[in-house]
């Protein structure tokens, strides 16, 4: 859990810089480029994004899982070899697709920005197979340094370019520039632990092997994607363009959030491979149920004083970004709060899922949960507006929730929620609701969240003592690489 602590910390951290940084160079490169030329580039970055999951689609995981349980050296540099060629296959697919599609004229496009936009995707394919390798042997620090060095570099491009007044297509080319010094950091460790050989070594099973197991993880990740945006889609069908807007400013807050269990999946998905591979065939190995149940108390533990606070906050929260005619959006603000809880757990459970090697099985679910997200949005649009589409939401997430338990007591034969660990979580969770609905009625409902928040954590620190002492050595230093 330390290992799992520190690398979630450094990607947590990345993450805020990136933010922030990414907020200062959005600003100095749109305004030099004026709303034109900006909204060009724009368009070559959105066309462009929607080809890079080709360039993984679904192997990444299943190397990442490989690499985790794999002991030694010779092992290490096939799966590694086999990375390098299948990612590098993708890639070159990926891009080939979105240029011919752009050389037809499907898509306005200037050449300059496409290009940026196709050398950028290409780049971040490479860079993301340093990422697989180095996070399948938990070895994540340098992820987050390379990613605030590339925000760094960014903001410090931007500021000069900007200065001298540079061409735009040398303005726009900061995407790329940006990503090298963070890949080269990446370099060294992943030679230094073996992950990238002097020569490739492929082993033709090895591939076949992280190729066939990978597809149904990228079938999985692209029905994922489609379920959870497909409500937009629906509403502006069905609603004026304006309510369209009004839940598009709710979803907008909760994606700030959403990076959360992105994070907690990915720092947790080694281990659990690594704890994986202690199972004999006639049970469940301890560390494996150990390692999910204290992964599930511990997302618990953030998500619930997140979601609870952003609907105890909802409107004062919509009040601070955003200008009069989005405040309606408060109450969609409250319901979408509920599926960013459910949603702390899908990635948990999936990675529990592939890490036992049954991704196949997590197909039917996540189209079972695209058809429910569908035919809710259908049924309650009508009725209820964009409302509709929020309890929608809830009822798609719970379904994928229910499929995956079920999954997992189908094929690993335990229940997946540690019901006796998380109780003190959910007590405290409904203590905090309660002050902070209740001092929302007679005080600012942003500090009634964080009154409520405050006693959360006052309830916790006091049902769970022995977290204080598991903080402190997730803060200890480490021993290890």
């Amino acid at each position: 859990m330390r290992t799992i602590g520190r690398n979630a910390a450094y990607l947590i951290i990345a993450y805020g810089w990136r933010l922030v940084g990414g907020l200062i160079a959005t600003r100095l490169v749109s305004g030099y480029m004026g709303a034109e030329a900006y909204g060009s580039y724009v368009l070559a970055l959105s066309y462009v994004a929607l080809f890079r999951p080709i360039t993984t689609f679904g192997f990444s995981k299943i190397l990442i899982r490989e690499t985790a349980m794999a002991e030694d050296r010779d092992r290490l540099v096939q799966l590694s070899s086999a990375g390098i060629v299948l990612h590098g296959i993708a890639t070159v697919i990926a891009v080939s697709l979105a240029l011919v599609i752009a050389l037809l004229g499907i898509v306005d496009h200037r050449p300059a920005f496409l290009a940026v936009a196709l050398g950028n995707l290409a780049l971040l394919a490479a860079d993301n197979v340093l990422n697989v390798l180095l996070q399948g042997k938990q070895v994540m620090r340098y992820q987050g340094l390379a990613s605030i060095l590339a925000t760094t570099v960014n903001i410090v491009l931007a500021v000069i370019l900007v200065t001298l007044r540079a061409p735009l297509a040398l303005v726009a080319s900061i995407l790329v520039f940006s990503v090298l010094p963070g890949f080269w950091l990446k370099i060294r460790p992943a030679r230094r632990l073996n992950l990238l050989p002097a020569r490739l070594d492929l082993d033709w099973g090895v591939v076949k092997r992280v190729l066939v197991e990978g597809i149904p993880v990228g079938i999985v990740i692209l029905l994922g994607t489609a379920l959870v945006r497909i409500d937009i889609t629906i509403l502006s069908r069905m609603v004026p363009r304006a309510d369209v807007g009004i839940y598009g400013a709710a979803y907008k807050v909760l994606d700030l959030f959403i990076f959360l269990p992105t994070i907690l999946s990915t720092v947790s998905f080694p281990a659990l491979s690594n704890a994986w591979k202690s199972n004999d065939s006639s049970t469940i190995s301890t560390d494996f149920r150990t390692s999910h149940n204290t992964l599930f108390v511990y997302s618990l533990f953030i998500a619930l004083p997140i979601c609870i606070g952003a609907s105890i906050a909802a409107n004062t929260v919509i009040k601070l970004v955003y200008e009069p005619e989005f405040y309606d959006a408060a109450p969609v603000l409250r319901i979408l709060a509920i599926a960013l809880l459910l949603q702390f757990f899908t990635p948990l459970f999936m990675n529990l899922i592939v890490s036992a090697g049954h991704q196949k099985s997590l197909i039917a679910v996540r189209a079972v949960g695209l058809a429910t997200n569908i035919i809710c949005n259908l049924l309650l649009i009508p009725r209820m507006g964009i409302m509709g589409s929020a309890v929608a939401t809830v009822i798609t997430n719970l379904v994928l929730i229910v499929g995956d338990l079920w999954l997992i007591r189908r094929h690993l034969g335990f229940m997946a929620i540690p019901f006796k660990e998380s109780a003190p979580l959910v007590v405290a969770g409904g203590i905090m609701a309660v002050t902070g609905f209740g001092l929302g009625q007679v005080m600012n409902t942003m500090a009634a969240g964080f009154f409520g928040g405050v006693v959360y954590l006052l309830f916790v620190m006091v049902t769970k003592r022995s977290w204080i002492r598991d903080f402190r050595l997730l803060l200890a230093p480490s021993r290890s690489a």
